[in-house]
């Protein structure tokens, strides 16, 4: 993703979190694989979260707690 998001748009790499930076910052909540943030406290402007073969429920949580946040968000 990381890469992707370095080639189609680099002037967002700057604002990319990893997930161990964020782990930190979401003890007890949805830790996604990255996201496009200031900071890992601050309000993201795109969540990133590698899907691969999540089934309807997992997908179905993950779009629940990024509408429940306002947060956009990207399954890869």
């Amino acid at each position: 993703m990381f890469l992707s998001v370095k080639w189609r748009h680099p002037e967002l790499v700057e604002y990319w979190v990893d997930e161990a930076r964020l782990a930190a910052f979401r003890r007890g909540q949805k830790l996604p694989d990255a996201m496009l943030a200031k900071t890992p406290s601050a309000t993201p402007i795109r969540v990133l979260e590698f899907g691969g073969h999540y089934g309807k429920k997992r997908l179905q949580a993950f779009h629940h707690d990024c509408e429940r946040r306002g947060s956009p968000y990207e399954i890869w």
